[in-house]
């Protein structure tokens, strides 16, 4: 059974129906894409006070991974099903018409030989900018991301990334 977050954490985030009125919106629309050793995630949200409202979501299992630890490169098969669940984040994006977004791609991009090439196909192939981040602002992103979830009296917080190709571990000390 998979665990559950707690929802008086604040950490599940309520998905509204995609069908809003478009035009009638008066906050900009944020996304925040990651693509990572197995998913492909995106989120697509409206500020709404000191928080975000999830208007839209996408989530892919695209095994970009399979096969580099063996041969060094993103096999011809994962780069496919990569840019096929990216044509999919291009169109939510239009749809949406997202101005302000951060797309980015995590270790498998960063340890595969052809990890650019691929990154340069999907801009070609979908219109879609991404970056392969460091390792360090993906371990630090993570931390960010954890945020909500600390307390004015937490002393210490350890955050612990479990990725598909990678695991990240940040220990920080508050006070």
């Amino acid at each position: 059974m998979t665990p559950q977050r707690p929802r008086s954490a604040g950490a599940v985030p309520n998905t509204v129906e995609p069908n809003v009125d478009h035009k009638a919106q008066v906050q900009p629309l944020y996304a925040a894409l990651d693509l990572g050793t197995n998913s492909c995630r995106m989120l697509i949200a409206q500020p709404d006070g000191a928080q975000f409202k999830i208007v839209d979501s996408f989530s892919k299992s695209v095994q970009l991974g399979v096969g580099l630890a063996e041969t060094g490169r993103l096999s011809r098969t994962s780069m496919n099903r990569t840019v096929q669940a990216l044509r999919i984040c291009s169109q939510k994006l239009k749809q949406y018409r997202v101005k302000k977004m951060r797309l980015v791609a995590t270790e498998a991009c960063r340890r595969a030989d052809n990890g650019a090439m691929l990154i340069r196909h999907i801009r070609k192939e979908t219109g879609l900018n991404l970056e392969i981040i460091r390792a360090e602002e993906e371990a630090q992103l993570a931390v960010i991301s954890c945020a909500p979830l600390v307390t004015t009296d937490t002393d210490q917080l350890l955050v612990v990334d479990i990725g598909g190709g990678s695991t990240r571990t940040s220990l920080d000390r508050f006070g």
